[in-house]
């Protein structure tokens, strides 16, 4: 399922698939994967199905962990330097268009943001007019493409492998 897919049968959100240009990028994509994942990871651990549950459980604890880390270092960079500042600033800006898609009808989501992105001092971008989605009806951005070439060339180079 991982290994041999085209895009079009890939259902995720586009911003998963925008490329890392540098750690403000990395930092920013992380923040705001992470607040749309977390309440869904825990919505789940509390689900009937008791394997899912279990699944979801331990990826909502693992999910705080990276959420915290990634939030220390948002406030962190975003309230630092300059530098540091600007990128994060541009990051957001950049990433920003990608929210709706993630939190459509998730007022206390975008709530928390907007906090966060107070106390690391940057300011919220306006909404989009033109949200980007799309990734979770198969509509992908280019980048995508590029991911399964890296994350694809060994099982398609050697076909039926074991490993």
């Amino acid at each position: 399922l991982a290994f041999l897919r085209d895009p079009t049968a890939y259902r995720n959100c586009l911003l998963v698939e925008q490329p890392n240009t540098d750690f403000a990028q990395t930092i920013v994509r992380q923040v705001l994967f992470d607040a749309a994942a977390l309440p869904e990871l825990e919505r789940l651990a509390h689900g009937d199905d008791a394997e899912l549950a279990a699944l979801a459980a331990q990826a909502a604890k693992e999910t705080r962990y990276h959420a915290r880390h990634a939030r220390d270092w948002f406030v962190r960079l975003g309230d630092g330097s300059d530098e540091s500042y600007r990128r994060m600033q541009a990051a957001l800006d950049a990433l920003w268009v990608f929210t709706p898609e993630l939190f459509a009808g998730r007022a206390e989501i975008r709530a928390e943001l907007e906090a966060l992105v107070e106390t690391a001092t940057l300011a919220l971008p306006d909404d989009p007019p033109y949200p980007a989605s799309g990734g979770r009806r198969g509509v992908h951005s280019e980048h995508l493409d590029h991911l399964l070439s890296e994350m694809q060339c060994v099982a398609r180079a050697h076909p039926g492998a074991e490993w």
